[in-house]
């Protein structure tokens, strides 16, 4: 794999797709990445998580870059995201940098890190644009804006009784419809009300993705810059490749391919617009249930378009326990992010937050 040379990475845009897991963020980011301009990151914002620790250097000696290079490796290895998929070693990844001027700075030397980050199959010398796939960070969009002004956000939505019923099924985090519905409302929240410019603002509809992928994907790749080919959407054979390609790469286990199989390698085959209404057509909530999770949700869903019942709905002591759940378990996960990995090492030591990285 080609190295792109320090001129270009200094070129190299870093933009983001923020959304709520379960919106098609895996799909789009997948499709991106088929542009040979484009290295489309899954989850793995390096640059911000390392940033306390690292970001205030002006030189990297190799001691430093060697213990950046321990940190990211302690946190790719605890992750269950698709940091799975970085493809090179330490050592190479020490080369790859020392082969770039050593007066580099921490964002080149993240744009190096990224480069190689992915699968490895690329030749990222054609790279202009590296595009994150970031879920996390939803509540720091206002950061990465201020951060770089000219960073550009693709926010995927859809419709907040789909993700719940997609959560569940999936079984991404506690299984209540109260809780899903609350932590569709934290997570998009900051997406709705943000206040990056809205220049720098592409908003786009799981449903739309879905019903309408050709026309809707060419608004993106116009907002980004970026030519469409109509080979960005050819998936056939595409998830057995992945499988054959994780299955040479040392970091994955059974567990992280069983993981992908149970939740995202329907993504990577034919899009499929029944997925759409899956939640209606399989009768996934009584009238109750729905009236709650459109109070819970309203706010925010209608700003996104979404039609939400309009009638006030009581949320017993039981439900109200639920939303304290999820906004308890988002407020340790992002905080816990946020913190210099040296105090990752030891919660991770003392097998403390075993679901966050």
């Amino acid at each position: 794999m080609d190295s792109p040379k320090v001129m270009q990475l200094d070129k190299i845009e870093i933009n983001y797709i923020l959304s709520k897991n379960r919106s098609g963020s895996t799909l789009l980011s997948f499709i991106l990445n088929k542009n040979p301009h484009v290295i489309s990151i899954s989850e793995e914002n390096i640059y911000w998580l390392l940033k306390k620790d690292y970001g205030h250097y002006k030189y990297y000696s190799d001691i430093i870059l060697r213990n950046y290079l321990k940190d990211l490796f302690f946190l790719v290895q605890n992750s269950d995201k698709f940091s799975v998929f970085f493809s090179c070693s330490q050592e190479q990844l020490f080369n790859a940098i020392k082969k770039h001027s050593s007066n580099i700075n921490y964002e080149t030397l993240s744009k190096i890190v990224y480069t190689h980050a992915y699968f490895g199959y690329k030749n990222v010398s054609l790279t202009s644009q590296i595009i994150n796939k970031e879920l996390q960070f939803n509540p720091l969009i206002n950061d990465l804006y201020l951060e770089n002004k000219k960073t550009k956000f693709i926010i995927l939505t859809r419709d907040p009784r789909a993700i719940v019923y997609s959560s569940i099924k999936s079984g991404m985090g506690r299984s209540g419809y109260i809780y899903q519905a609350e932590k569709w409302l934290i997570e998009m929240k900051p997406l709705a009300f943000c206040k990056v410019p809205a220049s720098q603002l592409h908003y786009v509809k799981y449903e739309d993705l879905i019903s309408d992928t050709v026309n809707i994907l060419k608004k993106i790749c116009a907002f980004l810059n970026l030519e469409f080919s109509p080979s960005m959407l050819n998936n056939e054979g595409a998830n057995q490749d992945i499988i054959n390609q994780l299955k040479n790469s040392a970091n994955v286990t059974p567990e992280i391919l069983n993981l992908l199989n149970t939740r995202h390698l329907s993504t990577f085959s034919s899009i499929d617009i029944k997925k759409i209404n899956e939640w209606e057509t399989n009768n996934a909530f009584t009238e109750q249930q729905k009236r709650k999770i459109d109070f819970i949700c309203k706010e925010v869903a209608e700003k996104f378009g979404y039609t939400c019942a309009s009638e006030k709905v009581y949320l017993n002591l039981y439900d109200k326990v639920q939303q304290y759940l999820s906004r308890l378990d988002h407020f340790v996960a992002i905080n816990y992010l946020l913190l210099p990995v040296k105090l990752k090492r030891i919660l991770r030591h003392v097998n403390v937050f075993k679901f966050y990285r």
